[in-house]
């Protein structure tokens, strides 16, 4: 019978050799991983960081949007004071205003248009040479002192003008322009401004009828529906007719005044009287 040859036994310090060679196997294995995991990692976190920017601004755009729509209904809800329109400087051209100090938390100065209206100021206290105006007409009319437009009667705002002498517009369609100088002085808190104290009420009866020219303007077929208001001075009168010999004449009328002009086309003749409306 042949003998087998048994295998060798490893002695102690072989087996601790080998368990040592097994173990620095399994950490560089370890280690391979760990390496691939980071590089894997790296490139996804730009994507995200480049995600997040993208959604950051919208959050942003919409805090903005609630933000100015939150302004818009608190100035729409008409909470703001009232206000004082400071007609103080002298406003017959931009140029010639002086600068006015600027609040603290202005940083620059606002320019306020010459062709609109003046922009409210807070309320502050009056100074010396300073006037607190209400300012009223009758019928309405647009306002412009000193050739600066103030907006429309009834203003619903108090007028501060510096004492002395202030030149006063009124426009309405049915005056011609009235322009009046006024002196506001330390005693004045109120004006009020009849129109019709400035004009000429003109009424016309024409026989048998005719087309009616005041100053080279049409002011229509009579009889007339509205009334002429002229300044003070003297017009040219031209009225026609289809059939007649047209009359061409001169008046002269004073603020204040009512007169009533009767202009008979088959006798050429024109007679002023006292007028006489209804009522009266």
């Amino acid at each position: 019978i042949g003998e087998h040859e048994q295998p060798a036994l490893k002695t102690p310090a072989q087996q601790r050799r080998g368990r040592s060679y097994l173990y620095l196997a399994g950490f560089i294995v370890l280690l391979v991983f760990a390496a691939i995991y980071l590089r894997t990692d790296e490139t996804r976190q730009p994507e995200t960081s480049a995600l997040s920017d993208t959604t950051q601004p919208s959050g942003t755009s919409e805090d903005t949007t609630v933000t100015l729509k939150a302004a818009e209904d608190t100035l729409s809800a008409g909470t703001v004071p009232e206000r004082i329109i400071d007609v103080r400087e002298e406003s017959s051209s931009a140029t010639d205003q002086p600068n006015k100090p600027l609040p603290a938390k202005e940083s620059s100065p606002r320019s306020v248009p010459q062709d609109s209206p003046l922009q409210a100021q807070d309320p502050q206290p009056n100074l010396p040479d300073s006037i607190d105006l209400y300012l009223t007409t009758e019928p309405w009319a647009h306002i412009l002192i000193n050739g600066q437009r103030i907006g429309t009667t009834p203003l619903k705002s108090v007028l501060r003008l510096a004492a002395g002498e202030h030149e006063f517009t009124f426009q309405n369609p049915a005056f011609p322009v009235i322009m009046n100088k006024r002196t506001i002085a330390d005693s004045t808190s109120n004006i009020h401004f009849l129109l019709t104290d400035f004009v000429a009420d003109v009424e016309l009866r024409v026989i048998p009828w005719g087309e009616i020219y005041i100053d080279d303007e049409h002011r229509g077929t009579s009889p007339l529906a509205d009334p002429v208001y002229l300044l003070p001075g003297s017009h040219k009168l031209y009225v026609t007719h289809p059939a007649l010999a047209p009359l061409t004449d001169s008046i002269t009328v004073s603020a204040g005044e009512t007169i009533q002009l009767m202009i008979d086309l088959n006798k050429s003749e024109l007679a002023v009287l006292p007028a006489k409306r209804s009522g009266q």
